[in-house]
């Protein structure tokens, strides 16, 4: 079974990994939609909207709401630049979700081990979406984390 210490290691990776794959990234190149994938911006919003999920099943209030997060939804169109939150905003707004993800892993316990395999669904989406986030930043013309 996996452990709370685990899933934590997981989403510091994820986070790293975005970190590297989003530099030298500028927000108006965040938007492009790359061989009619969803863009970058988009991909991060979406993760970051995600958290949502995470907490609700840790038992937390959501993290982002309102009009402009529904935008990242899942099957939503890819994201007009006129409506776009802008990258350093979603990067920023993903750290500080880190932190309240972190608490949230801290409160939870082994003894209820849906509500762990529930969360690790979710680590690994969230993993899914930070690779995205490596082939988008190659596709840019950027190194990325992918070497």
């Amino acid at each position: 079974m996996i452990s709370v210490d685990v899933l934590k290691r997981i989403f510091e990776l994820n986070r790293n990994t975005i970190d590297i794959n989003v530099e030298g990234i500028s927000h108006e190149e965040s938007l492009r939609s790359v061989s009619g994938a969803n863009s970058l911006n988009w991909v991060l919003g979406h993760l970051l909207l995600s958290r949502n999920r995470i907490f609700k099943v840790l038992n937390h209030p959501p993290f982002w709401t309102g009009d402009l997060a529904q935008l990242y939804e899942r099957g939503s169109a890819n994201i007009h630049a006129s409506q776009a939150i802008q990258m350093n905003e979603i990067l920023e707004l993903l750290a500080q979700s880190q932190v309240l993800l972190f608490n949230a892993l801290d409160s939870l316990t082994t003894e209820d081990p849906e509500q762990l395999k529930k969360a690790a669904f979710f680590a690994f989406h969230e993993s899914y979406h930070v690779g995205q986030t490596g082939m988008l930043s190659k596709l840019l013309g950027k190194e990325g984390a992918i070497k």
